[in-house]
């Protein structure tokens, strides 16, 4: 299958499934892919400088200072989550990966108390 153009412009782009398609731009707004080309994209309230977008529909995001967010569907709201972060990438609601500012990687506990193990590497 070769490659479409998607109308649009982003910074960051994740893909959790051909009907999670998440990305943020240099200015930090964020969208959600429609699948109709004709009005690609959606905004969606928020400012993010990174996302993750999982096959399960979870959504995860981080802000330029570094907070962490998890997009909430039911009330389509982002809910903070403990620690920070510059980089995420979400493979499902328990499985999500981060970089913080010193370049140590985390993996989310599914435990929002105590949200992140911190991997050697």
């Amino acid at each position: 299958m070769p490659w479409k153009n998607i109308p649009g412009s982003l910074s960051r782009i994740s893909a959790g499934s051909v009907t999670n398609v998440w990305g943020v731009n240099s200015g930090n707004g964020i969208y959600r892919y429609t699948g109709d080309d004709t009005k690609a994209w959606v905004a969606i309230p928020g400012a993010l400088s990174d996302i993750g977008a999982a096959a399960d529909g979870t959504v995860w995001g981080v802000n330029p200072a570094g907070n962490i967010f998890r997009y909430v569907w039911d009330s389509n709201h982002w809910t903070p989550i403990k620690g920070s972060l510059k980089r995420i990438s979400a493979g499902s609601r328990t499985n999500v990966w981060g970089v913080n500012a010193d370049d140590k990687i985390f993996r989310y506990s599914g435990d929002d108390t105590i949200p992140w193990v911190q991997i050697p590497g």
